[in-house]
């Protein structure tokens, strides 16, 4: 199932152009570490983003690729009683990456007031949903199969994102990556 893209409101993209701040990430710089409670939304628009967390063995395991131009949540909720461990995942740059940051108060006013931000907000937290239940599939499938599915999602980022990442975002050791693009 290809992964839906949900377009971003205008209302949303003009605080990002009336209020935003432009924050410019390299290769491997961290925009959120696991457990953080950011206070910014951030817009991608330039680059590539991945979601990962660790291991207890220190293994990175990688669970989602955001793509320009989108809106990274950090797990981020609006309610300060359900954040207090703060983010489930690290969101770290692949390659230059730039975006803009408005404080999540500016959001949280807009959404307060607007239907259609709102319902944006509402379903980027189904999206949340939808990149886990992917995730639980992906252990059901052929190793061939997951790899298909992830060119046909992701084949314009295969440049920033080496083998050790795309071998932990579809839970295969590197080697067994190797032999399916060898195929």
């Amino acid at each position: 199932m290809k992964i839906p893209k949900i377009p971003i409101p205008q209302v949303i993209l003009d605080i990002f152009n009336k209020e935003g701040t432009t924050k410019k990430l390299k290769n491997k710089d961290h925009l959120v570490q696991e457990g953080e409670v950011p206070d910014q939304c951030y817009l991608l628009e330039r680059g590539v983003l991945r979601y990962y967390f660790c291991t207890e063995d220190g293994d990175e395991v990688t669970r989602v690729f955001i793509k320009q131009v989108d809106i990274p949540l950090a797990y981020r909720f609006f309610s300060e009683e359900l954040k207090p461990s703060g983010s489930f995942y690290s969101i770290q740059s692949l390659g230059q990456s730039t975006l803009k940051s408005v404080p999540w108060k500016s959001l949280e006013s807009l959404i307060q007031r607007n239907h259609e931000a709102a319902l944006f907000f509402l379903k980027k937290n189904e999206e949340i949903y939808f990149y886990r239940e992917r995730s639980l599939r992906r252990s059901t499938k052929m190793i061939s199969e997951n790899y298909r599915e992830f060119l046909d999602d992701y084949s314009e980022i295969l440049s920033n994102v080496n083998d050790r990442i795309i071998a932990s975002y579809l839970n295969v050791s590197p080697e067994s990556l190797s032999r399916i693009k060898k195929k």
